[in-house]
């Protein structure tokens, strides 16, 4: 906006300028017309009585030298226009004649029309107001941007605000939620074959998931805040994958590994990729339908980067789901979704912290859904810094 302005603004003043200097050359040009006319028509009236008589036109000239515009002289002039029988009005008979008047008049006409066309434009700018009307936005410009700036400054307060409000619901819930956790363990070894068994493993499961998903929205959090401080250490991507398999909820024997041939190293948070990883292979698992359904892990290197791709032959993704899948809490209405999404939310946060780029699709070779990281495999400046 403040760019518009000032575009406005300087074509404004160009045109203003461009007007004054045209208007100013051509007063300049008329004036100086005039002179050299008169000047010639003096040379002229000279030579005139020179051809005549040579004694008249020396004498002429020595008059001209010595003679000014004085009342006398305008008044004899006068007078011996009327002698010479052209009376009062002759000098304007004479314009008329040799075609003075005509000339003037047109000199007149074209200062006249620049004059016009240059106070139209002034009227027609001022009419239309404008000046007043760039002025105006400029004005609004400012107070928007003020504005803008105190809703920047705002809606950060707010975000730490509610940083800090996640942060404390989360720990006011780990709370009661490890004294349950370690009291349904404590009847799961005391239980017997009975069918509550069945009924208080399935709610321990359920316990553990509450404390996975209270776990990344607070890693979320820590990182939005800037709270996530980076290590770059030297990791063997293989071994990090093979800790992220044994920690992820898939079968090890329904994941096939592609390691390729070359030992390949990086630099990184091992704590953090690993994370990574485990949402990336635990959100495959959700696609698992039957027995010949696989997880595909294969590693390359492309010039200074590590490709890790994650996939499997299940169901795929949608076209929507692309982008979109990697939202916090993005779902399409089922509960595996909805935990999918925070934690693909939090690899993606991971990745960038790295560096790095992910990106969803479906594979071409597996036919399911496909994860695509990239990760640079030296050692970089750390991206999330402590506050």
């Amino acid at each position: 906006m403040d760019n518009m302005v000032k575009k406005k603004l300087s074509a404004f003043r160009k045109r203003q300028t461009v007007f004054v200097i045209i208007y100013g050359l051509i007063n300049a040009a008329v004036i100086a017309g005039i002179i050299v006319y008169y000047r010639l028509k003096e040379q002229a009236l000279a030579g005139a009585l020179y051809l005549h008589d040579n004694a008249y036109g020396e004498t002429f000239v020595r008059k001209m030298f010595s003679s000014g515009i004085t009342d006398n002289n305008i008044r004899a002039g006068r007078t011996a226009m009327e002698s010479a029988g052209y009376g009062s009005h002759g000098f304007s008979y004479m314009s008329r004649l040799n075609g003075e008047m005509y000339a003037l008049i047109a000199m007149i006409a074209v200062l006249l029309i620049a004059l016009g066309s240059g106070l139209y434009n002034c009227y027609r700018l001022g009419h239309k107001d404008f000046v007043k009307k760039v002025c105006d936005v400029y004005a609004d410009n400012e107070r928007l941007s003020k504005q803008l700036e105190n809703e920047h400054i705002y809606n950060k307060e707010q975000h730490q605000k509610m940083q800090d409000f996640i942060e404390n619901i989360a720990h006011q819930i780990n709370t009661p939620l490890a004294i349950i956790t370690m009291k349904l363990e404590m009847l799961e070894e005391k239980c017997d074959d009975s069918p509550q068994c069945k009924e208080i493993a399935d709610c321990t499961g359920n316990a553990f998931r509450i404390k996975t998903f209270i776990k990344k929205l607070l890693d979320i959090s820590r990182f939005e805040a800037g709270k996530v401080v980076m290590t770059s250490d030297e990791v063997d991507v293989a071994a990090i994958l093979q800790e992220s398999i044994n920690s992820s909820v898939v079968d090890r024997n329904r994941i096939v590994m592609d390691y390729g041939n070359e030992k390949l190293c990086m630099y990184a948070d091992e704590g953090w990729i690993v994370e990574c990883f485990i949402n990336l292979l635990d959100n495959c698992a959700e696609y698992l339908a039957d027995d010949n359904t696989k997880v595909y892990v294969d590693v390359t290197r492309k010039n200074d980067d590590c490709v890790v791709t994650i996939a499997d032959n299940g169901k795929g993704l949608s076209t929507e789901q692309f982008n979109s899948i990697f939202n916090r809490f993005e779902t399409n209405g089922s509960a595996a979704d909805f935990k999918a999404g925070i934690g693909l939310n939090l690899s993606k946060l991971i990745v960038q912290a790295h560096h790095g780029s992910i990106k969803a699709g479906n594979s071409e070779k597996y036919g399911g859904a496909e994860f695509v990281v990239t990760l640079p495999m030296y050692r970089l400046k750390t991206k999330y810094q402590s506050m």
